[in-house]
């Protein structure tokens, strides 16, 4: 665990909430309309209720284990070696995740500023500041990450920008797509909520864990609302034939605002959005290194962090095209969902196995 890192619950929730809000949300409308058409609004509630659930179950068997991180908790259910297997399975899943949002907020940067300055380049501008706030903990990784705030509400800001050209009709029939693909949908929704898994590492330096759930649940319920606006906002103005086949819908939605005095809104939307997706990124990142110095036992250091780094930048680079990095984007929400599943698992067999066990 690090030095002196003591965060407040307030703090939590803006980590968790930062981890959700940033990279999923330029595609989420997308996707999801490919597999539940103009009812994606309703995926996205079906989805938040799961994610909630999840959360709960996470934090109680948090709860159970007072002050232990998840990287404990296995430790006591499953025994030393097992234990230690299963937490180097959540490292690479940190680290997957790491590369694969690292690699999206790369393409993206391309995409919409830098498109002639080669991918090696822009992977080292993105790394630069998250080198920095990872080397410097927790603390400064809550602090930086308050931003999310301030990009979510100037992204409903420009949302509500197009509110003129909306046209509700095209959510219309409510639930014509039918109750499977509303679930495949739903399943999408989820895991734009990944990253809520987190809470099991940063939960013992929490200083007022009476209040965790409290404001962990505010957290997804703003995540929630978030995601919400932008889908219905998306389907609403392009409607679902056209959004299913928009890369960036959200950019894409920007780039409809005519300012009066403003040239190119998306540019100035995408500069916004990066703030978001770079917070989300930095999540992941330290995550994994926090994780690999106390699963592996490593004392931080300079060569540690950009040995590191350096592994999660050649990784990002596996993805040869859209194509191949869209197929990543699914790996990790299916290794979280997974990570998920397992913490649940853990509950279970915590009153089975009761060793660590905090009566409550």
């Amino acid at each position: 665990m690090d030095k002196i890192v003591k965060i407040t619950s307030t703090q939590l929730m803006t980590l968790l909430l930062s981890s959700q809000v940033g990279i999923g949300i330029v595609m989420l409308p997308s996707l999801i309309a490919q597999k539940a058409g103009h009812d994606g609004w309703i995926c996205i509630l079906v989805g938040s209720v799961f994610a909630t659930l999840c959360l709960f179950l996470i934090l109680k068997l948090l709860q159970r284990y007072k002050n232990k991180s998840i990287y404990e908790i296995t430790r006591l259910l499953y025994g030393k070696f097992m234990g230690t297997v299963f937490n180097i399975a959540i490292i690479l899943y940190l680290i997957i995740t790491a590369s694969v949002t690292l690699r999206l907020f790369v393409n993206f940067v391309r995409v919409t500023v830098l498109p002639n300055t080669p991918p090696l380049v822009v992977t080292v501008f993105v790394l630069l500041p998250s080198i920095y706030v990872v080397r410097y903990g927790l603390t400064s990784l809550s602090r930086i990450n308050s931003n999310t705030y301030v990009t979510s509400a100037l992204t409903v800001l420009f949302l509500l920008a197009t509110r003129k050209n909306l046209h509700f009709s095209f959510l219309l029939p409510i639930g014509e797509s039918g109750i499977l693909p509303i679930l495949q949908g739903s399943l999408s929704a989820f895991f734009a909520f990944l990253g809520l898994e987190l809470v099991t590492i940063f939960y013992p330096h929490v200083s007022n864990k009476d209040k965790v759930m409290k404001f962990c649940f505010l957290a997804n319920i703003i995540s929630s609302l978030f995601f919400f606006v932008i889908v219905l906002f998306t389907t609403s103005l392009f409607g679902e034939n056209l959004l299913k086949n928009l890369f960036l819908p959200v950019f894409t939605l920007a780039g409809t605002i005519n300012a009066p005095v403003l040239e190119r809104v998306d540019l100035y939307f995408a500069v916004i959005w990066f703030m978001a997706a770079g917070s989300s990124m930095r999540m992941f990142l330290f995550s994994g290194y926090h994780s690999i110095c106390q699963v592996l036992r490593f004392a931080k250091s300079k060569k540690l962090l950009a040995s590191y780094v350096i592994a999660v930048a050649l990784l990002s680079r596996i993805p040869k095209d859209n194509n191949d990095l869209l197929k990543s984007l699914t790996l990790t929400g299916y290794l979280g969902l997974g990570t998920i599943i397992f913490l649940i698992i853990c509950l279970l067999l915590s009153f089975i196995f009761k060793k660590g066990v905090v009566k409550q």
